[in-house]
């Protein structure tokens, strides 16, 4: 596992069954559905402007008590700290920005979150890596403090209507490269309106065309998740194979 994270910069990993329990539990009681089906019947019924406001970050964060699982399993797990060669491993918080606009929820509540892509819709973002985010951040109060040697991994898992063409995909080993990114000034995101940003970081096109098939997913089965580089170059895909698409996500910090 280590070899092959430190060569591609991810890798598979396998979830406890209390974790996918309590996260599709929180969805599920949160939508006030009790299976899949009716998820997507509640969601894809929603108006464009309602979905607008759903699909807003602050308004998928899990409870705390899905958190609090997360966290110590994160924080325990000696196959995570073996493969990122750290003692200590925690979850990183949501931002000040955040909390202003959830005033419900109390500071340093873990970022842990899920995703929504409905079928044939443009609700993905372009390839990117996540350090471009977190730069961008950087002296605003959309800006998560780090300590000194801290890295980041991102940790992403499959829920439902996932498979082989419909999952998170990579570029293997991007992470070792130096890929070209500059500011589309075009794209307005909030971590844009949270740093009064003319723009959001996007990746030279000449790269992404050069390795539009070197895009792969690492997992899509119930039960797997990814964890991967915040270097590595990634995409969701638009989903044209199931109804809805579901995943949930974090980043974990390894000092």
């Amino acid at each position: 596992m280590i070899q092959n994270l430190e060569k591609n910069g991810v890798e598979i990993i396998e979830i406890p069954d209390s974790i996918i329990s309590a996260i599709e539990n929180f969805i599920f009681y949160k939508f006030n559905v009790g299976k899949y089906a009716d998820l997507c019947n509640n969601i894809l019924n929603l108006s464009e402007e309602d979905f607008s406001l759903l699909s807003k970050k602050t308004n998928r964060f899990f409870d705390r008590n899905v958190c609090n699982l997360i966290e110590n399993w994160i924080s325990n797990s000696q196959l995570l700290k073996k493969a990122f060669k750290s003692k200590n491993l925690r979850i990183s918080n949501i931002s000040q920005y955040e909390l202003n606009i959830r005033d419900d929820l109390k500071p340093k509540h873990l970022d842990i979150f899920f995703r929504i892509v409905r079928k044939g819709k443009p609700d993905v973002g372009p390839p990117h890596f996540d350090k471009l985010i977190w730069d961008q951040s950087k002296g605003t109060n959309a800006e998560v403090s780090l300590e000194k040697n801290d890295i980041r991994w991102k940790l992403w898992i499959p829920l439902w209507g996932t498979n082989y063409d419909n999952a998170l995909q990579f570029v293997n080993g991007s992470h070792i490269e130096n890929v070209p990114w500059f500011l589309d000034e075009s794209r307005i995101t909030q971590t844009t309106k949270a740093t009064d940003s003319k723009g959001s970081p996007a990746i030279s096109k000449y790269w992404l065309r050069k390795n539009e098939l070197n895009f792969k997913p690492a997992a899509w089965d119930i039960g797997k998740g990814v964890i991967f580089h915040d270097q590595l170059v990634h995409r969701g895909p638009i989903n044209m194979s199931s109804n809805l698409r579901m995943s949930a996500e974090f980043t974990i910090i390894a000092n």
